[in-house]
């Protein structure tokens, strides 16, 4: 599970996937990450009722046989948004009506990391991107920086504030989306992020989507912490709220969230 995780790229080298029909988490995890020429295959257990309900989302199995169901056609939820296509007969994923996301970004004096982030959001080419970014009147060059880019943003306002979470607010009273981000100036989205989130908003009953985030040197490669919070991957849950309140042994240990890795809907 920690492999598919850490290295879902590496998923496109496989031709052939063979998975658990009851496994909530590993279906979970593949769900947008597979490609238009992959076959996946679901084998049953004895007890063929046990099967995750996720299976239902894949549809009428190409072919069957025994304990064994395969699928080479997918649902647009369940392909990869990151891998081209050029075969004219199958689905596209530019066709998908992609909701609306609000990133708000507040900068402050962070001009040498401020453009890498900036680019971390627009280089994902997301279709319906909503990017608010609030400075607080940086005099570090910051603002020359945000001022290249103001074309490609919805909403730019450079003036002295109270502080972040003024920043925020101000960010967050503009925000339009369907689905509600925050990142400061020196946080990076992976690429890809943003087509993920939406797709885990398909998935009924979803209001929240946490995934994981890393705390890097100065260049991606430089990893210093991997963070997945105590949720299971992959499967939708109800929030535990007693331990949400839990400040010394799960919020202050990260067992949760951690800020970057938090999309809403408002």
């Amino acid at each position: 599970m920690k492999w598919l995780i850490d290295n879902a790229s590496d998923l496109r080298k496989f031709g052939t996937i063979v998975v658990d029909a009851a496994d909530d988490v590993s279906l979970g995890l593949l769900r947008g990450r597979l490609g238009q020429n992959q076959t996946l295959v679901l084998t049953t257990t004895t007890d063929a009722s046990i099967v995750s309900p996720l299976v239902g989302e894949l549809g009428e199995a190409g072919t069957r046989s025994g304990s064994t169901s395969c699928y080479s056609s997918f649902p647009l939820a369940w392909l990869d948004p990151l891998i081209k296509t050029a075969d004219p007969s199958r689905p596209s994923l530019s066709e998908t009506p992609w909701p609306k996301i609000s990133v708000v970004m507040v900068s402050f004096n962070q001009a040498v990391f401020l453009e890498e982030g900036l680019r971390s959001i627009l280089d994902q080419s997301y279709p319906n991107l909503e990017f608010i970014v609030i400075d607080g009147n940086s005099t570090d060059g910051s603002v020359d920086i945000l001022n290249r880019y103001r074309d490609r943003l919805a909403t730019l306002v450079i003036e002295r504030d109270r502080g972040q979470s003024d920043g925020l607010n101000k960010g967050f009273a503009r925000a339009t989306g369907d689905i509600v981000t925050w990142v400061n100036s020196d946080d990076l989205l992976e690429p890809g992020a943003l087509f993920r989130v939406a797709q885990a908003f398909a998935t009924p009953g979803v209001d929240m989507v946490a995934g994981g985030c890393r705390q890097i040197g100065l260049s991606r490669d430089k990893i210093i912490v991997n963070h997945h919070n105590r949720l299971p991957f992959g499967i939708p849950i109800a929030l535990p709220l007693g331990l949400l309140l839990e400040m010394d042994r799960f919020w202050l240990t990260g067992s949760f969230f951690y800020q970057p890795e938090v999309f809403l809907q408002p």
